[in-house]
């Protein structure tokens, strides 16, 4: 009798024959439905695969494919398939690289769609992608969940110079799109420069070296450590480097609940891919941006907690890049050019450190001592960490600008 673990392993090597190339492997669980009918929600989990294919970004395993491969296997599940330890093994037996689970739900008017894309090697939610939509069933088909795909593929894709930026099948050009890095494009094509409204926080446009800002508390400007002006991403920004930074004061309320950071910034020549710079944050790692050898991390840090998210950014000198971060109800996220590349379920707070206001609390672009940066592996204690290049457009909210993605 053939063991069940070597059906396995040769339905795993014809899927590996059959889908062999660069793009990523992927399959969509049914989405559960709540509070609309299960024909519906099955209507709409063929949708999102359709318009995955769509983007021609990933390889996406058709249905029938997978109801006939777990059957084969003799996968039985009690109730659906929803929880992470369970669509995993479903992962490992069609021979996928993630999965893509979650739910459409109806509450009154409003619906709510929910997606979460698991790895199925490690386990983990990579990143999950939400958005709710008051009107018809109509316009969940035809405009939430295909922006949902063009999301999912753009995250996934390690290029996405052919993706739509929208429902209407709009593309990026392949000479805006710089092709050896994800996030990477040319100057102009980073994305959207935030307005300031009644949820401003801070603003800083470094046109005249700094800028006015109104925290609630009264107006400050931005005081230049041996930084200078430079062509910036829209108008002029400020040039950091070894030593050279800018001190914005106290930006932030304590225990304000949800907000977000935006910042552009393009790297110098002499940015090191592999180095280690600050960004943006305060001495405490309260709110912190950070570059650590192709990885973009956002820290939290409060109540002795080493809070933080990280993702992929291979950036490269000279090409401009959009930065944002935000917590809030929905978690911690950071974004590349737009791009969700770091997700975590921490709902907490932002928390100022108490012990001494002036030393802990006030923020940096450019600049960060060594502290409190030990959680994501950087231990020396007598090392002082600058950007290398431009930083322009720093705006600061209240509120978690991202609630749609």
């Amino acid at each position: 009798m053939i063991k069940r673990e070597h059906i396995c392993s040769f339905l795993l090597m014809i899927c590996s024959l059959s889908w062999a190339d660069s793009k990523t492997r992927i399959a969509v669980n049914d989405l559960s439905p709540k509070g609309i009918d299960k024909q519906t929600a099955e209507i709409l989990s063929d949708r999102l695969r359709a318009e995955l294919v769509n983007t021609r970004a990933i390889r996406v395993m058709e249905r029938s494919e997978m109801v006939s491969i777990l059957k084969e296997q003799g996968f039985q599940s009690s109730g659906a398939c929803d929880d992470a330890s369970c669509l995993v093994e479903v992962g490992q037996l069609l021979g996928v690289e993630n999965i893509i689970a979650g739910s459409i739900g109806k509450i009154s008017d409003l619906f709510s769609v929910s997606l979460r894309v698991i790895s199925v090697t490690t386990g983990e939610i990579l990143f999950t992608v939400s958005d709710d939509r008051e009107g018809s069933i109509k316009e969940v088909l035809t405009e939430v969940i295909p922006a949902a795909a063009i999301k999912i593929s753009r995250s996934l894709s390690a290029n996405d110079s052919t993706l739509p930026l929208s429902g209407s099948g709009e593309t990026v050009s392949s000479k805006t799109v710089n092709r050896t890095s994800m996030h990477t494009v040319k100057p102009n094509a980073a994305g959207i420069i935030r307005n300031k409204d009644n949820y401003t926080l801070a603003y800083f446009d470094f046109d005249h070296g700094g800028s006015d800002f109104s925290d609630r508390t009264g107006t400050h400007k931005a005081i230049m450590h041996g930084a200078g002006s430079a062509e910036g991403y829209k108008g002029k920004g400020v040039a950091c480097s070894e030593g050279s930074f800018v001190s914005l004061g106290f930006l932030v309320p304590d225990k304000t609940p949800e907000g977000t950071v935006e910042l552009f910034i393009k790297p110098s020549n002499a940015f090191n891919p592999e180095g280690t710079y600050s960004i943006f944050g305060n001495q405490g790692a309260r709110l912190h941006i950070i570059y650590k050898n192709r990885q973009m991390y956002f820290q939290k840090n409060h109540d002795n907690k080493h809070i933080f998210i990280h993702g992929p950014a291979a950036l490269e000198s000279d090409e401009w890049y959009k930065i944002a971060v935000s917590w809030g109800p929905r978690g911690m996220r950071l974004f590349i050019n737009e791009n969700l590349i770091g997700f975590k379920q921490d709902t907490s707070d932002y928390r100022l450190d108490q012990r001494d206001l002036r030393e802990y609390g006030e923020f940096h672009a450019g600049y960060k001592n060594w502290c409190c940066m030990d959680g994501i592996g950087i231990y020396n204690r007598s090392g002082n960490y600058y950007f290398e290049g431009t930083i322009d457009e720093l705006h600061i909210s209240s509120v978690d600008r991202h609630r749609a993605r």
